[in-house]
């Protein structure tokens, strides 16, 4: 996916843009509008971070994006707050914001902590999934067949993530879904590379459609134990393909 026009605006809200032009009276009313733009900006970044366009080890310029989306750049550097606190930019004082970025060895890692957190969240999650959200993770997949076929590696890995945290919602632990997101964020361009190769995404098409089974059935240990497996699959896979994932081909 390649990186948008500097110059491209922001979407802004009706009270985003109230917030640029009108005069500051009511605190109450500034204080949300700000908050509103400043998860705007962190949004957006984060799309494009997620998305590849933003390159791990990237330098985020205050002033440039600032200009780009025609705002502040207090709520930039907010923004930049809300990323680092979720692993999606590292801060370096005196040298400014820059797109996270992790070795390969560090990845295995961090699959190796995913691999005891995501079981832990899809067992206690599992039991507590509604028709509604289980009708919604059968469509993602649907869906992501067909993303599948098309070739849209971005479409996909947007899906794959999506259908990974519908699944651990209920697990009724803030922190654990808190913590299993940042491990998911600083994984995720490795994560494209991986995913560059169409014997992974039907394999993990495959790996989805087991897992959705297993919900469906309400079968908690099965689901944790497919999703076991789903993870060490993807080592196995990094080590498979380590040359060609250490020089970032996509």
């Amino acid at each position: 996916m390649a990186v948008k026009d500097n110059q491209s605006q922001i979407p802004l809200s009706s009270d985003q843009i109230n917030l640029l032009t009108t005069p500051r009276q009511n605190v109450t009313r500034e204080a949300i509008d700000y908050t509103t733009l400043c998860d705007a900006v962190a949004n957006k970044l984060r799309q494009e971070i997620l998305s590849g366009a933003q390159k791990p080890g990237q330098k985020l310029n205050q002033t440039i994006i600032a200009d780009r989306f025609g705002i502040s750049r207090m709520p930039i550097r907010d923004a930049f707050r809300i990323l680092e606190g979720e692993g999606l930019i590292l801060l370096k004082p005196g040298k400014g914001a820059f797109v996270a970025k992790v070795d390969l060895a560090e990845f295995i890692q961090i699959y190796q902590i995913r691999e005891v957190l995501e079981s832990l969240a899809i067992r206690l999650s599992t039991p507590h999934l509604s028709d509604k959200q289980l009708a919604g993770m059968a469509k993602s997949v649907e869906i992501m067949e067909k993303v599948a076929k098309q070739g849209d590696l971005g479409r996909w890995v947007e899906l794959d993530r999506s259908f990974h945290l519908a699944a651990y919602q209920n697990c009724q632990n803030p922190t654990l879904l808190r913590l299993i997101v940042s491990l998911s964020n600083a994984s995720q361009y490795y994560r494209r590379i991986i995913l560059s190769d169409p014997t992974r995404t039907e394999d993990t098409l495959k790996k989805h459609k087991e897992l959705l089974d297993a919900f469906m059935a309400r079968d908690s240990e099965r689901a944790a134990f497919l999703m076991t497996e789903h993870i060490r699959g993807t080592v196995r896979g990094i080590l498979h393909d380590q040359s060609r994932i250490e020089k970032g081909v996509l």
